[in-house]
């Protein structure tokens, strides 16, 4: 099972200080811890220097998964989530790495950091609204419970692979 940061039962718990996970966000974790191994880590709302995504995937040799998680297309907002994605895996990078390392190992470190959404809409209408957008993957909630997608999805990221 995933180790998730805080843990489920401290997001569950009612004196819980922190903002509290939506039901689907909750379901969203559950399904994290039950499906994947322990060599995976979640952390549930990280702080990237001002944003906050949903939740970051770890997994250690083999790269980072950067979450978000929508209700619907209008509250994305301004900042379209593969651009606030580009923005954070930088600054993840800037945490990792010092600026000598940069110069050598932030091209390598750029490919196993991915990006993820999901958004409380139908399949179609992520497809028709994001058609364009690259190197960044939206799902459905409905569709995103499928496992068999899922474990594609980390097959395709390298994120089931020792880098």
């Amino acid at each position: 099972m995933a180790k998730i940061f805080p843990s489920l039962e401290d997001l569950m718990n009612t004196n819980f200080k922190r903002a509290k996970p939506s039901v689907n966000e909750l379901e969203i974790l559950k399904f994290f811890h039950k499906n994947l191994n322990d060599s995976y880590e979640i952390y549930f709302r990280p702080f990237l220097n001002g944003l906050r995504p949903f939740a970051i995937l770890f997994r250690e040799k083999s790269g980072i998964l950067i979450i978000d998680y929508y209700t619907s297309f209008s509250e994305i907002g301004k900042l379209a989530p593969n651009k606030k994605y580009d923005y954070q895996k930088f600054e993840i990078i800037d945490l990792i790495l010092s600026p000598e390392e940069k110069k050598t190992n932030q091209k390598s470190l750029l490919t196993t950091i991915h990006g993820m959404c999901i958004i409380n809409e139908t399949k179609a209408e992520i497809t028709k609204k994001f058609s364009e957008v690259k190197f960044y993957t939206f799902f459905s909630y409905d569709t995103f419970f499928d496992f068999g997608t899922f474990e594609y999805f980390l097959s395709r990221s390298y994120l089931q692979n020792d880098s």
